[in-house]
């Protein structure tokens, strides 16, 4: 019967294809010379074919044998790449990641993370979702996304936290604003300017209302933008400042654009967000691996 054929009546036949002898065959099989001898008649018996012409010493194929060669190195050549591919995906080698990100981090994360992924792991692929920080953390802890980059609130149990960089809100304002060359700046000095945040619900935007809050101020808001570059855009174009975080800057071109430190701005925990108490999937750990490793000159 055919489906008492094994895959090592398949390796054993083909050594005996190639090297026309049992003897050859069973050593380089690592078994008797008898073994592959009766592993041969099983199988010209669960096929009902004669597979093997002997004559003496040496061996040929029969046209039933030269046929069922070719099929039989098909068959370990399709295992073979099935082995490789489940070793892959094992490693990390290949596979599918959804992670979840803030605006902030983005840019000076991402892009340099998924070029040393596209060196190290090129069968990798990954789906970056921008969401505001509260929203990374439900969808890692929904499982929606494998892991997030974003403010390390430090409050789900279901989460841990790895601080990758840290740093409180500055002003970003144009080159020839008034307020550029400040070496720092109180809520008050801001208090009459008008300014462009994010929208009420965004992580960034509630640490800057309780930064102008500290001093019993209130932010005098022109625009709300979602995205670093449409707040960066209004800064440029309507000459009005925002509030980011340094690292909002990263990857971004900011030559035109000065910095100024906030008076009792506090510092900020950047990093990566992961589901607690399960390993990561081997796709996913190599990615977190690089967002780990974006300081590193190499």
């Amino acid at each position: 019967m055919a489906d008492e054929i094994e895959l090592r009546h398949l390796r054993y036949f083909l050594a005996v294809a190639e090297t026309e002898n049992f003897t050859r065959a069973a050593e380089r099989c690592g078994v008797s010379q008898p073994a592959i001898s009766q592993q041969m008649q099983l199988l010209e018996q669960a096929l009902g074919v004669l597979l093997l012409s002997r004559a003496g010493r040496r061996v040929r194929l029969t046209e039933a044998g030269r046929t069922f060669a070719e099929r039989a190195r098909l068959v370990l050549r399709r295992l073979d790449e099935a082995r490789d591919a489940v070793g892959a995906v094992r490693e990390g080698i290949v596979g599918h990641v959804e992670a979840a990100a803030i605006p902030s981090m983005l840019m000076g994360f991402v892009p340099r993370a998924l070029e040393r992924l596209s060196r190290t792991h090129p069968g990798l692929t990954v789906h970056v979702h921008e969401r505001p920080s509260h929203e990374v953390e439900t969808e890692v802890e929904s499982g929606r996304c494998e892991l997030g980059l974003g403010i390390l609130s430090r409050l789900s149990i279901n989460l841990s936290y790895e601080t990758l960089a840290s740093g409180p809100l500055c002003a970003i304002v144009p080159s020839g604003h008034a307020l550029h060359a400040a070496a720092i700046l109180a809520p008050g000095d801001l208090a009459l300017e008008r300014v462009v945040l994010h929208p009420q619900g965004y992580d960034m935007r509630h640490i800057a209302d309780a930064w102008f809050a500290g001093e019993g101020q209130r932010a005098k808001v022109a625009c709300e933008l979602s995205t670093i570059e449409s707040l960066l855009a209004v800064v440029r174009g309507a000459c009005m400042p925002t509030l980011l975080p340094l690292i909002a800057l990263e990857g971004r071109d900011a030559a035109d654009l000065a910095v100024v430190p906030l008076e009792g701005a506090k510092p900020i925990e950047f990093g990566l967000i992961l589901p607690r108490g399960s390993p990561l999937a081997p796709a996913a750990a190599a990615l977190s691996s690089v967002l780990r490793a974006r300081l590193d000159p190499g």
